[in-house]
Parts: C-alpha cells; sequence; structure tokens
C-alpha cells in the first residue's frame, strides 16, 4: 500500500476490540427488529441507482479508478447507451418482436436511451426498461415516429462484458471487495483490498464490467476501506 503522493486527506484509524454490555446487545437487538419492520412495511428495495445526472461536486471528490470484485448491482435509471456482449441461450424482446439466441457464438447489444431497471448478479444480466433503439449484432431496430421500445428477456442474459458509454452517478456502492484501488490522477496511490468491507459515497464515473471484474473511472465524495489492521478514509 503505498499512500500520500497526493493531496488528498487519508485517516488512518487501528481497529479497536471493543467491550459490549449485555444490555446494549439486548437494545441493539430491539432497535434492529423495529427498523427491520418499518423497513419491509415502507420500501420494496432499495437499488442503487444510476444517473446521468450529478449531484456531486468535482472540486471536493477523490478522482480514481479501480479493478475490483463486481458485486450484485440493482440499477435503476437513464443511460444514453450501454454495451453488451454475451454468449447466451435466452431470447430477447424489443417491442412485439423477439430474437433468439444460442450459446454457441459472442453476441452483440446495443441498447439507446435506456431507461429503466437493470440487475446484475452471479454472470448475467436482466433488464427491464425502454429504449429509443437497439443493434443487435449490427441489426438496427427501431420504431416509427421515433416510438420508444420496451427491451427484456425471457431470461438473465449470461454476459461477458457491460459497458455504459456514459457518466453514471452511484449514490453509494457498498460491499466486501478485493482488488486495486488507484488513487488521483495519475493514480499516484494504489490501495490493495482483500475482502475488505468498501464503501464508495457519491461517485460519478465511467462503470465497465468484463467477467466477473468491476471496472471504475471517476471520482467520489469519500472512500472508506476497513482492512484487517487500520481503517482508512479518503477525502479531498
Amino acid at each position: 500500500m503505498e499512500l500520500g503522493k497526493n493531496n488528498y486527506k487519508y485517516y488512518q484509524q487501528p481497529r479497536e476490540k471493543k467491550k459490549i454490555s449485555k444490555e446494549l446487545l439486548i437494545f441493539s437487538g430491539f432497535l434492529l427488529v423495529i427498523i427491520v419492520i418499518i423497513f419491509t412495511t415502507f420500501y420494496d428495495g432499495m437499488p442503487i441507482t444510476g444517473k446521468a445526472i450529478s449531484s456531486v461536486n468535482l472540486n471536493n471528490s477523490v478522482q480514481f479508478s479501480s479493478e475490483l470484485t463486481r458485486p450484485d448491482l440493482n440499477l435503476k435509471g437513464e443511460y444514453s447507451e450501454i454495451n453488451i456482449s454475451f454468449s447466451s441461450k435466452t431470447t430477447i424482446y424489443l417491442g412485439e418482436k423477439s430474437f433468439a439466441f444460442d450459446d454457441s457464438k459472442e453476441n452483440s447489444m446495443i441498447l439507446s436511451d435506456f431507461s429503466g431497471k437493470i440487475k446484475i448478479e452471479g454472470g448475467g444480466v436482466i433488464l427491464d426498461g425502454r429504449v429509443s433503439g437497439a443493434n443487435l449484432n449490427g441489426l438496427p431496430i427501431k420504431e416509427k415516429n421515433d416510438k420508444r421500445i420496451k427491451v427484456s428477456s425471457d431470461s438473465k442474459i449470461s454476459y461477458s462484458s457491460i459497458d455504459f458509454k456514459e457518466n453514471l452517478f452511484l449514490k453509494k456502492l457498498d460491499y466486501i471487495a478485493s482488488g486495486v484501488l488507484y488513487v488521483g490522477e495519475e493514480n499516484q496511490d494504489s490501495i490493495n483490498l482483500d475482502k475488505d468491507p468498501l464503501a464508495i459515497s457519491d461517485y460519478l464515473g465511467k462503470l465497465k464490467i468484463i467477467g466477473e471484474t468491476l471496472f471504475l473511472e471517476g471520482f467520489a465524495e469519500n472512500i472508506d476501506i476497513e482492512g484487517n489492521i487500520k481503517k482508512i478514509s479518503i477525502s479531498k
């Protein structure tokens, strides 16, 4: 791990073992039950959202890139272009048209002006939304009068890569990650992760997935890493 070659603030705190009283455990358990009841009553899932419009202050953000293990993602938003390469036995529906694919070769799908939900998990992607147009293996698809087209599939699409061509916004990315983070405009600092809790707040930038690797390149207002020995917090 190499730190301190740029103007970002790094806070490193040793992890401390704390004694927890029996009364605190009982109260925490009771509070957790109340929170779960409220959450399940009023919310139907809390997806990681992606939007083209940013609320990130770039002048007060950390510039970084990463190569990390891919988390499960539930995205909801609008994206100008999404490129998906896949080898999957599936049927993709675009409006009233259906296109059957097998897993004997690599296929490509380009979605233009997608709005809706994208679920990425276990090496597969599920689409539920609408597009202004699409391209399947070089075949352009567009409705008359620029009518938007509903896109879906009959099963999870086994992808080899997913590339969002426009910068997107993630409010929070929080999961157990392995890989490497490069911090600074010229990747001056590098931080290796090995199944460490990672939290990235208010991210704006590129997102690309190749296999099980998540590639990020952009800005975040804060990055927290809780390792086995130290906790690291990075901000501008």
